[in-house]
């Protein structure tokens, strides 16, 4: 079909149940993936699939600390625990805000 390249984003897509598994046929089929997303659900696994299968993970911010977490209603510390995940399983990781 001449796809070469499959960009998730979201809403969330780490919030599909079978997101790693989508991924990994994407790099079956030989897609150049990309991801985007908050980063407050990555957990190691999602994360080592992703190190495997994309190119490059962008994390989209809203702010900073208490800024984020008024417009996310969520932790700031999520998201650093989230990006840290992403970089210790070596994902090319970028920031948008």
């Amino acid at each position: 079909m001449g796809i070469e390249y499959v960009g998730y984003s979201g809403g969330e897509p780490l919030l599909h149940r079978d997101f790693s598994e989508v991924i990994r046929l994407g790099r079956v089929f030989g897609f150049k993936q990309h991801v985007t997303t908050n980063a407050t659900i990555v957990t190691k696994e999602k994360a080592e699939a992703m190190a495997e299968s994309c190119q490059g993970v962008g994390v989209s911010i809203d702010g900073i600390g208490p800024v984020f977490e008024e417009i996310r209603r969520t932790p700031w510390r999520n998201v650093e625990r989230g990006l840290n995940v992403l970089i210790d399983a070596g994902v090319p990781v970028s920031l948008a805000s």
